[in-house]
């Protein structure tokens, strides 16, 4: 408060650290590293995150400076100051999040998302639409410019405050108003803090002031819950990774290990919810205090500790602290030899239940047996620092892992979790290695086997089962297999995440986001969990709600593929200019640097701007090398079939059949590029007049689909639909055709029910009506997504299906002011230089 309060003094000015420094601990001798801390926690507690600074502004070498925006001039006459602050009590209202579409690259950034190539889905089982608000974590307190926030109110009360203070000026002198400045000031920040994160009435909060006696009075007003009230079947706790204390990097995994063994001993208790590792951990490496931490985590109570290693000894701290106080309410210390840790963590365990208020589990629930699968301390030492090395997942911590889960078996043969470990890594070496597939699974299988026929109810080899599946395409099997994990830890969020990416593939998406959110509020802050939760709200069209997470999310995983996520919404949106000025912001890197480029190749596609996107082409074609010929054949398909260049369409053709082709692509994907390489090639055959001969290609793109599920853009079945549509009538075969469109719009039917909605079934929707001929209805369907916020003018224009039905929607008011919209922001996007170029 003190920081802040010395920033206020002078707003818009830049205080040095020094002077910060000696003004707010005038007599004490204190590091810069408190400064550092200071300022942390009052952006958290601002929400300043780290993609756009509001409130405080850090300048390099020179020191920080508070933003304060200039106010308008305000009455000094007392009567109009009470007026204006009666003013402020009425007519205040709410926005809500629009709901809207999905982008048409949505399925190529879905395969480098998390461990297991998801994509876009196909089909399964109907389910009931999920409420709008439907996940437990802290909605994101930034919108984007399109929504309304609180600050006109705020800023408004700003207004009248000041009002006042310039009223009691005036009215009791200048000396009078000297004295009571500070606390003035005090109470404004307070109150402009309070009212923005408040949902309480700016007149309710009013009143409440006038009744306050000091400044902690004026904190209790804003300060809220850090988490939900849960029922007495509920403690939500977060386990913090215990610090290592014995100046030894060596024995960080057993610190490590111990943080999540009292964690997996504390799940398997009825009624505790306990966060994710990966959320937690990334806790550690914010300057937050705990009460910020706890509302992050959307816990009740935070779980610390620390670890000493001293030869064989061992002694062992547990704190734990309440969310809403911050303040330690029980502690204990624990000493033994290391080679009895197991008994340590049970007494940890049980004592860590008492403490955690015990009135709220039965007896039966209880259980702080700890059960490591081995009695043998060295192999579970080594299983440990397998499972570290798996979590950096990267190419030399996998083969790091290797090493240490092998020396786990060789030390207890029968040491289930072991071997679960160990085909894990050989799985994620085809993704993050250079592995073939087809060997990655011939290592893996056997283990899994091992570690099952061991330990018949291992959650962890079930999901080692469900991932191996999924690479090989068998998302049925790999479903079942995920759901068993599930079922025997339901608190494991890495089982969910891949169980909800399966359905994902089997176009179940209402079931695959429960999935999701389940995952994410189990492990809030896990990148992968993230990524994967935003695209099921793409694939369900709920493309604001995507950019109105990206903050929150990206100020705690600063992961690329939550940027990709917001390109792809702003894609779906028909938000050319945000997809591009998003790309000028931020260059990606590695996996997601060739997804990057191709939205916006997409972008400069559907705004008609075919110079840049032909550069842009270049470019995605320069960073596919090692990339699947599915993703880089997206690009040069789009690009041709909006140019009608058939060499290229061919080039496209081609590189698809040489991955089909391949040992590796044949085992588990030769039959999705089948359909790809049947529409493609329908097409090409389409656009030489060879109307017979693209029907025929048609037909088979839809037969492929029906008999083969395919992760794959969920429009590529009603595009192959649209095009036989077209070939049919051009035939003179109306009836075929009619009933083509009927079977088509069933199609489209059926994936709406299991959640599939947006940008990519917009378009084909009017691709439909297009083909059909039925311009009164393209019309309307265009208009209705208008009305949605969603403008999909501009893909019209990377399709020539729509080429004879455009003359006829430029007589409507409604779409030349559409045509003019997008020529304003191609003419806007023609200014911004993309790095990458």
């Amino acid at each position: 408060m003190d920081v802040l309060l010395c920033l206020a003094k002078r707003p818009n000015e830049v205080l040095s650290r020094e002077e910060i420094l000696n003004t707010v601990w005038a007599k004490v001798v204190v590091s810069e590293e408190v400064l550092t801390r200071c300022i942390s926690e009052l952006r958290s507690a601002l929400n300043d995150t780290s993609r756009e600074r509001r409130f405080v502004r850090t300048l390099p070498k020179r020191g920080y400076s508070l933003i304060v925006e200039p106010l308008p001039p305000v009455s000094t006459t007392t009567n109009t100051t009470a007026n204006t602050i009666t003013n402020t009590t009425t007519n205040t209202t709410t926005t809500g999040l629009t709901r809207n579409a999905s982008a048409e690259t949505a399925s190529q950034a879905t395969e480098i998302v998390g461990d297991t190539p998801t994509s876009s889905p196909s089909s399964s089982n109907k389910k009931d639409a999920p409420p709008n608000d439907d996940i437990l974590i802290d909605q994101p307190l930034h919108s984007s410019p399109h929504e309304t926030h609180h600050g006109s109110k705020s800023i408004t009360l700003t207004i009248n405050l000041i009002a006042l203070l310039r009223t009691l000026i005036v009215t009791l002198g200048r000396v009078f108003s000297i004295a009571i400045a500070g606390g003035i000031a005090a109470l404004v920040i307070f109150f402009i803090i309070g009212v923005m994160f408040d949902n309480r009435s700016s007149g309710e909060l009013f009143n409440q002031l006038a009744s306050v006696n000091s400044l902690d009075d004026i904190g209790q007003l804003f300060i809220e819950p850090a988490v939900e009230k849960t029922t007495t079947e509920d403690i939500n706790i977060a386990v913090l990774p215990f610090l290592n204390l014995s100046g030894n990097e060596k024995t960080d995994y057993l610190s490590a290990g111990l943080t999540e063994d009292i964690r997996n001993t504390l799940i398997r208790n009825g009624g505790i919810r306990v966060a994710a590792r990966t959320s937690s951990q990334a806790m550690v490496d914010q300057a937050i205090g705990i009460r910020e931490i706890a509302r992050k985590l959307n816990a009740q109570h935070i779980v610390e500790g620390t670890l000493r290693v001293i030869n064989n000894s061992l002694r062992i701290t547990v704190q734990v602290s309440d969310a809403i106080s911050g303040y330690p309410t029980w502690a204990e210390t624990y000493s033994g030899e290391l080679n009895h840790l197991f008994d340590l963590q049970d007494n940890i365990a049980s004592d860590l239940i008492r403490a955690l208020n015990p009135s709220t589990i039965t007896t039966t629930n209880v259980n702080t047996r700890f059960t490591a699968g081995t009695d043998n301390i060295a192999a579970y030492d080594h299983y440990l620092l397998g499972r570290h090395h798996w979590n950096l997942r990267t190419k030399e911590s996998i083969e790091t892992a290797i090493g240490y889960f092998q020396r786990a078996i060789d030390q207890d043969e029968n040491f289930a979790l072991a071997y679960s470990g160990l085909a894990d890594c050989y799985l994620l070496t085809h993704l993050y290695g250079e592995e073939a597939l087809d060997s990655a699974i011939d290592k893996a299988s056997p283990l899994i086997e091992k570690s099952l026929a061991l330990n018949p109810n291992s959650a962890e080899a079930y999901a080692s089962w469900g991932l191996l599946e999924s690479f090989l395409e068998h998302q049925e099997n790999a479903r079942r297999y995920y759901q068993k994990a599930v079922e025997l830890n339901p608190n494991y969020s890495m089982a969910r995440m891949w169980l909800g990416s399966v359905l994902l593939d089997l176009g179940d998406v209402f079931s695959a986001h429960e999935q999701y959110q389940v995952a994410i509020r189990l492990d809030p802050l896990h990148p992968a969990v993230q990524a994967n939760y935003l695209q099921s709200l793409l694939s369900m069209g709920r493309y604001q709600d995507v950019i109105s997470h990206v903050p929150q999310f990206y100020d705690t995983s600063q992961s690329d593929a939550i940027i990709m996520m917001e390109m792809m919404a702003y894609l779906g949106l028909g938000d050319y200019a945000r997809v591009l000025e998003t790309a000028e912001r931020y260059t990606l890197s590695g996996k997601y640097e060739m997804a990057q480029a191709q939205i916006v190749h997409q972008a400069f596609l559907a705004m008609n701007m075919m110079d840049r996107a032909l550069e842009q082409l270049e470019y995605v074609k320069q960073l596919n090398n090692g990339h699947k010929g599915k993703r880089i054949a997206a690009s040069l398909a789009a690009h041709a079939i909006a140019n009608e260049e058939l060499p290229l369409l061919q080039t496209a053709i081609n590189t698809l059949n040489e991955y089909a082709n391949t040992s590796t692509e044949k085992a588990y994907s030769s039959q999705c590029y089948l359909e790809y390489i049947a529409l493609y090639s329908g097409i090409q055959s389409w656009f030489q007049s060879d109307y017979t001969e693209a029907a025929s290609l048609f037909q088979e793109s839809i037969r492929l689909n029906e008999v083969h599920s395919c992760y794959h853009q969920a429009d590529i079945t009603l595009t192959s639909y649209a095009y036989l549509i077209k070939s049919l009538r051009e035939l003179g075969e109306e009836n075929k055709s009619h009933q083509t469109f009927i079977a088509a719009t069933e199609h489209l039917r059926s994936l709406r029910q299991k959640g599939q909605s947006g940008t990519l079934l917009a378009i084909a929707e009017a691709a439909l009506f297009a083909a059909a001929d039925d311009t009164d209805k393209l019309f309307q369907s265009l208009m209705e997504w208008q009305d949605k916020g969603v403008q999909l003018y501009g893909f019209l224009n990377s399709s020539p299906i729509f080429k004879d039905a455009q003359q006829s929607l430029l007589t409507h008011p409604e779409i030349q002011s559409a045509a003019r919209a997008l020529e304003e922001m191609t003419q806007r996007c023609r200014q911004i230089v993309l790095p990458t170029i």
